[in-house]
């Protein structure tokens, strides 16, 4: 007849792994909080494309009503409605797309992966001098939503003086 113990110390021992195993998949879900950067690439790639065929409609979709925009210019500081101005106009000129292709892409996480901080290298065809993106992607409710984007000329440190007097 076995040990009454042994039986009880084996129940124990088999509901103390159970409990062990299922902690220790839910500390393996809170540890791997990592953010899905395919889908906010794929977010960016549509906003550039969509801006590149003039398509307002397919690029709105991925911004909030908070989003806010800096242009190249000092003067282009937009909230949504003034971006939308802008487009307007800008849609309706007989400007080409721009064209641009994105030469390179960093993107950095905050700490509880609902926000994202990305670099981007923009290659303009019709501009001798490469253009950076700043942008603040916000997860809400699942899907990647663009918070603030930037845009600025790059120039040489060698070169600002000239570019400096040009002002």
């Amino acid at each position: 007849m076995p040990n009454k113990e042994l039986i009880t110390n084996k129940w124990g021992l088999i509901a103390l792994l159970f409990v062990v195993f299922a902690c220790g998949s839910t500390q393996e879900k809170n540890d791997n909080n990592e953010p899905d950067l395919a889908a906010a690439v794929k977010v960016l790639d549509e906003v550039h494309a969509a801006f590149n065929q003039k398509d307002t409609t397919a690029m709105y979709q991925h911004y909030t009503i908070a989003t806010e925009f800096y242009g190249t210019d000092s003067s282009e500081n937009w909230d949504m409605q003034g971006f939308k101005q802008y487009m307007s106009n800008y849609v309706a000129s007989n400007n080409p797309g721009p064209n641009y292709q994105v030469k390179w892409r960093k993107l950095s996480p905050s700490s509880d992966s609902k926000v994202l901080w990305g670099v981007e290298e923009l290659d303009y065809p019709s501009l001798k001098m490469p253009v950076r993106s700043t942008v603040v992607l916000e997860n809400i409710n699942g899907k990647w939503k663009v918070q603030m984007q930037q845009w600025h000329f790059l120039i040489k440190n060698e070169t600002a003086d000239v570019v400096d007097q040009l002002q």
